[in-house]
């Protein structure tokens, strides 16, 4: 295995190709005026997920009309892995991104200037699962393991890989197998390619609709936080009331679709309706996604708690994933627009 995988994300991003389709919705003429009339400010937002289920605080904002509210016209794109995401942003064809903290660090140590606004999943995004029958228990029993992903280049390698040396493994110790989303780790697992999945609630659910799992999610790395919205730090700098407008919205979808999963439901199928015709199971999405957009306790949403960012810098660096000479976490995280979003 590479060890200096992340040191090379940023890397990846002038020679990716996108080979995901992108999914491309907005409000529509419907949303041309606010509440009040006004005219509204077009802006595009690219998720990290394909799923809706999974980004459905973006989904909720949008069919809702809390972006409208906020005058704001949004346009989402559904994009694959942080590197998508990344390069979108660098080539001005989004305005904000959605990538995990691990990418925006590996990027900055390229020189590439983008920052993390709003911390939208505090608990992280990350969950460690392997069939029953396999028999762990624990994320130590990785040692000697292949870890399929979903992307080389996301956010769950670097997590798991920080989980991992945290319960006392070293990065040669395990194996990452890049096999896909969602069903496409099923097969993995049916192939015998892979013995444990790291992957998101959108993976996790459909797992679960295959085959009984173990949880394998590591206690020691609670301080982990996952994706948030990002753009590039003169865009954050030129825009701070738009995005203050935007994270405040965005935090309404959090909070209503965790109120009533029916509004994810009904957004979602609208947008991604294969994704909803089982019900129960896009409901258990949105239960795993709910639980990871939580604020901390004694925080607000999108906030960064310092004593996480130190930590989660920490695990990256222990882990060979950033050198810590290279970027500085207080150039990566922004939490200044806290108060704009939960007014």
């Amino acid at each position: 295995m590479d060890r200096n995988v992340g040191r090379k994300v940023a890397g990846v991003l002038g020679g990716l190709v996108f080979t995901a389709s992108l999914v491309a919705c907005s409000g529509g003429a419907g949303q041309a005026e606010g509440k009040s009339g006004q005219d509204l400010t077009p802006l595009t937002i690219m998720m990290s997920s394909t799923s809706c289920a999974n980004s459905y605080a973006a989904y909720v904002a949008l069919e809702e009309g809390y972006f409208a509210d906020a005058g704001l016209d949004v346009t989402i794109e559904a994009g694959d892995g942080s590197a998508s995401n990344l390069q979108s942003m660098f080539a001005n064809k989004v305005q904000v991104g959605n990538p995990s903290p691990s990418s925006v660090l590996a990027a900055q140590a390229e020189g590439n200037d983008v920052t993390l606004f709003y911390n939208a999943r505090p608990h992280g995004v990350v969950w460690l699962v392997s069939p029953k029958e396999n028999g762990f228990t624990s994320a130590k029993d990785m040692k000697g393991k292949r870890i399929g992903v979903g992307t080389a280049d996301g956010g769950e390698v670097a997590f798991t890989r920080a989980m991992l040396v945290a319960e006392g493994l070293e990065p040669d110790d395990f194996e990452f197998i890049t096999v896909g989303e969602g069903g496409q780790a099923v097969a993995g697992f049916s192939r015998g390619d892979i013995d444990a999945y790291a992957g998101d609630p959108f993976d996790v659910a459909t797992i679960e609709q295959g085959l009984e799992v173990t949880d394998l999610t590591s206690k020691k790395t609670g301080h982990l936080f996952g994706n948030g919205l990002a753009a590039t730090t003169e865009y954050f700098e030129e825009n701070q009331e738009l995005l203050g407008d935007l994270g405040r919205a965005f935090k309404q979808g959090v909070v209503a679709g965790a109120e009533d999963p029916s509004l994810v439901i009904e957004a979602c199928r609208k947008h991604s309706p294969q994704e909803v015709e089982d019900e129960k199971y896009a409901k258990r999405i949105v239960e795993l996604s709910a639980e990871a957009y939580t604020p901390n306790d004694g925080s607000s949403y999108g906030e960064f708690i310092d004593a996480n960012v130190e930590l989660l810098f920490d695990d990256l660096v222990a882990s060979d994933w950033v050198d810590p000479g290279q970027v500085s976490p207080d150039e990566a995280f922004n939490s200044d627009l806290v108060e704009a979003f939960n007014n």
